[in-house]
C-alpha cells in the first residue's frame, strides 16, 4: 500500500533539488555496510541522526545531561558539558527541513558517516518573567552529525533512539548511568549501536574534509549543499517574506511578485503553499552560506521594499534585522 515517507514544508517544496539524491555509489556502498551492519538502512540512520541531534538541543535547552547521555560519545558529552551555561536559551520555533547522508569513511575496525542536517529555528532567552528573543525571525542552519558504529557488531535487540538496550531490550530512562539496569552493558558503545561522536559546522567539516577527503568511501561536496536550494529561491522566499511584512499586498507588490515568478519559471502550483506561509507570518528568512549570494539576494528584498513606492517601517526593520544577522 501507500505508506508516508516524508512531509515537505511548502518552502521547502519549492527548491529544485530539496533532497541530496542517492546515487549508484551510494547504493553500492549501502550494500558493503549492510554486510558490516545488518540493521543498516540509510532512512534509518537519518532517522538516528534526526532524533540524536534533537534530543542534544533539548538537553542543551533544560541544562540535563541526563536528556542526551545514551545517545553520544563519551568525548562528545564532555564536550557538550563544558559548552552548558545557565542561560534559559529555549525555542520559540524549531523544525527540522532536511537530513540527508552525505559522507561515509572506512576507519578499519569503524564505520565513520556524516549526516548533515539542515534546522530552522528561532531563540529566545527567558530572563526571570520576561521572554526577549535573540533571533529577530526563524533563522537556519545546517549541522553535520557524526555518528561512528563498530563492524560485524551484530544483530540487536533494542535501539538507544527509542530507548531499549541494544543488549538485552530492556527499557531505558533518560540517565547519566551508561550502563543497563537490567543486564549492565555499556548503552553507549558503538559495538551495538550508532553513537554520536561529534556535531560540527558547515565550515567545520569542509576544513575536516578537504583534509581528508581521498581516505572518505562517498562523499558530497559542502557547496552542493548550498545549491540544492538554489540563489532564486531564497530569494523568491525571502521577498515574499519581505512584502507580507506590514500585511499588506497592493497591486504593484502583486505584479512585481507574479513577474518574478514568471521570470524564474516557477511552477504556480507550487508556490500557492509559500504565499499562505507568507502572509500567515510563517514563512522563515533564508540564507546561503556564500555571501556574495547573500548580498544577490538582499539587493533583491530592498527592490521587493520598495516596489510600491515606499519601505514600510515593519519591511525596513526585516531589512535592518537580515543585515544584522547575516552580514558580518
Amino acid at each position: 500500500d501507500w505508506v508516508l515517507s516524508e512531509i515537505t514544508q511548502a518552502d521547502d517544496y519549492v527548491g529544485q533539488n530539496p533532497k541530496v539524491m542517492a546515487n549508484s555509489n551510494l547504493r553500492a556502498l549501502a550494500d558493503k555496510l549492510i554486510l558490516e551492519n545488518n540493521d543498516f538502512a540509510v532512512q534509518l540512520i537519518e532517522d538516528k541522526a534526526s532524533n540524536g541531534y534533537l534530543q542534544i538541543l533539548t538537553a542543551k535547552t533544560f541544562n540535563d545531561a541526563k536528556i542526551m547521555r545514551r545517545f553520544v560519545s563519551d568525548n562528545y558529552f564532555n564536550k557538550v558539558m563544558e559548552e552548558m551555561s545557565d542561560d534559559k536559551i529555549a525555542y520559540n520555533r524549531l523544525f527540522l527541513n532536511d537530513v540527508s547522508l552525505i559522507g561515509v569513511k572506512d576507519e578499519g575496525s569503524q564505520n565513520k558517516l556524516f549526516i548533515s542536517i539542515k534546522a530552522s529555528y528561532q531563540r529566545v532567552l527567558a530572563q526571570g518573567n520576561k521572554i526577549k528573543l535573540i533571533d529577530p525571525f526563524v533563522i537556519s542552519d545546517t549541522s553535520v552529525v557524526v555518528m561512528v558504529r563498530e563492524k560485524k557488531s551484530g544483530a540487536t535487540k533494542g535501539s538507544l533512539y527509542s530507548h531499549n538496550c541494544p543488549n538485552c531490550g530492556g527499557k531505558l530512562d533518560d540517565t547519566l548511568d551508561i550502563n543497563c539496569q537490567y543486564c549492565g552493558s555499556v548503552l553507549n558503545s558503538s559495538k551495538v549501536e550508532w553513537i554520536i561522536d561529534e556535531v560540527l559546522t558547515m565550515d567545520e567539516y569542509s576544513d575536516y574534509l578537504s583534509g581528508v577527503k581521498s581516505e572518505f568511501d562517498y562523499s558530497i561536496n559542502p557547496k552542493f549543499l548550498d545549491s540544492m536550494y538554489d540563489v532564486r529561491d531564497y530569494a523568491f522566499n525571502n521577498v515574499l517574506a519581505m512584502i507580507a511584512s506590514d500585511k499588506n499586498f497592493d497591486d504593484a507588490e502583486k505584479e512585481f511578485v507574479n513577474k518574478i515568478a514568471k521570470k524564474w519559471g516557477y511552477n504556480t502550483e507550487k508556490i500557492k503553499g509559500l504565499y499562505k506561509l507568507a502572509f500567515s507570518g510563517q514563512l522563515n528568512i533564508k540564507m546561503p552560506a556564500d555571501e556574495k549570494k547573500r548580498e544577490k539576494i538582499f539587493k533583491l528584498m530592498e527592490k521587493a521594499a520598495k516596489v510600491d513606492g515606499s519601505i514600510a517601517a515593519e519591511e525596513q526593520k526585516m531589512l535592518d534585522d537580515v543585515r544584522s544577522v547575516y552580514f558580518s
